[in-house]
């Protein structure tokens, strides 16, 4: 990549165009490309007529033109195919080990090796403190089969999720609900590495767990089928230092009070955090997946240097619990109209984007509006939201709404819906409702 940032610094470049950058250089008309094979003598003249050429102010310009194409920067997608093929040989399962009565299957990684699939289930479901220091962050054991706790390894933080088999009651209520049952770790797993590879596909800091360890044992039926209710799996991550839920934040009083929408500081740091938020929404989405539980109390703020007001220069957000997660395919009418298209043109199909139904794009930008509807947002905020989603200017939103108008009533119809759902529950009981936002700073 040094080719391609003395390109963009406005520096001329001389190449042989047997160079993998040798085509940025045609394409941006900032330097010479030499036919090979050449000549040292040859190079050194063209060298030296170079640096005295009366192109250098073009060819400079040319390139600085040229490195503003965002397009530049992104990991082009065989490449992100050849890291994971590399990356894959240590994903795969260390330890294999079928019998008569399960499958056994478990990653972990090296800082974590000593340690087995057994051992790990036992931290999980071990009370507080221990040899391993044990720390309880929630317990699901009872409802769904699932607890979550951190504990420390040789000096380390980490975070345990374990599904100790969800049991055929909680399958038969899921799918009664039409819901999708959670059966284990395999989602997380998954969702973690569908959001990296967006992030390299398209140069995105977009934040997420980062996996020390996962494993599965299925229990069979017999000695031939997988029995689904009685499946054990974990996951374990690093633990994300210094950070706090986006739910938690804005409970505290001090940081976010009744006159915080006039503090300059405060209205900064609201716009940045729009902006991620919409942001990670548009490309979760157009990467053809959804959270399922996206609410505020599913992102982490990390602070990254010390100080006592958060701010964009010292936070990153991190989108973690991603369980629930979906992952779409394409249609087959998306791959017969893609195929159809490379027969037409008589070139190779490409395989076709893949999209998030409406439905579930909806609910999860409902989920987050529902979050945040006691934060005091203003019209400008949902704007800037909306602006952000569709990837277009503020200017451009009235005609997107008018656009997208069914879309943007039924996330506005379902966040009402959900907020005074919860806000019957809460004069009921008389506390605060059973809602989906749990505190998310122990769920990661």
């Amino acid at each position: 990549t040094v080719l391609l940032e003395a390109i963009a610094a406005g520096l001329p470049v001389l190449a042989t165009d047997v160079c993998g950058y040798a085509h940025h250089i045609k394409a941006a008309e900032a330097g010479i490309v030499l036919d090979s094979p050449f000549d040292q003598k040859a190079l050194n003249t063209r060298l030296v007529s170079m640096l005295t050429s009366s192109y250098l102010d073009r060819w400079s310009a040319n390139g600085q033109r040229y490195g503003t194409n965002p397009a530049l920067y992104k990991m082009p997608a065989s490449a992100v195919d050849a890291i994971e093929a590399y990356e894959q040989r240590n994903i795969s399962p260390i330890n294999c080990t079928p019998d008569s009565q399960d499958i056994h299957n478990i990653y972990l990684r090296e800082d974590l090796g000593e340690l087995s699939f057994d051992e790990l289930l036992e931290i999980g479901k071990n009370t507080v403190g221990g040899h391993h220091n044990v720390v309880e962050a929630r317990d699901k054991l009872g409802e769904e089969g699932r607890r979550t706790v951190s504990f420390s390894h040789n000096g380390e933080r980490y975070y345990l999720k374990i599904h100790d088999g969800v049991g055929w009651k909680e399958i038969g209520k899921n799918l009664t609900s039409l819901r999708l049952p959670v059966l284990g770790a395999e989602n997380e797993w998954k969702g973690v590495h569908h959001l990296r590879r967006q992030t390299l596909l398209q140069n995105l800091g977009l934040n997420t767990l980062n996996i020390a360890g996962y494993g599965t044992r299925e229990r069979r039926f017999g000695k031939i089928l997988n029995n689904p209710a009685k499946r054990q799996s974990l996951i374990v991550t690093d633990e994300i230092p210094k950070a706090i839920s986006l739910e938690d934040l804005f409970k505290d009083k001090l940081f976010w009070g009744r006159n915080a929408n006039k503090i300059p500081i405060k209205i900064c740091f609201k716009r940045w955090l729009i902006e991620q938020l919409a942001q990670t929404a548009r490309v979760l989405h157009n990467s053809g997946a959804n959270h399922r539980d996206f609410y505020l109390s599913h992102f982490l703020l990390q602070r990254t240097k010390e100080s006592h007001e958060p701010t964009p220069e010292n936070s990153s957000l991190f989108l973690i619990d991603l369980h629930r997660m979906q992952i779409h395919k394409p249609t087959k009418s998306a791959w017969f109209k893609a195929i159809s298209r490379g027969i037409l043109k008589l070139q190779r199909p490409q395989p076709p984007q893949i999209v998030t139904p409406s439905r579930w794009r909806m609910r999860d930008v409902s989920g987050l509006h529902y979050s945040s509807m006691d934060l005091g947002l203003t019209k400008r905020d949902l704007i800037r939201f909306i602006s952000t989603y569709e990837n277009i200017s503020n200017r451009q939103v009235l005609e997107a709404l008018q656009d997208n108008n069914r879309f943007w009533r039924k996330v506005q119809s379902r966040a009402q819906n959900l907020y005074r759902s919860e806000k019957r529950r809460t004069r009921k009981t008389g506390k605060v409702a059973n809602t989906p936002l749990t505190p998310a700073s122990t769920q990661h």
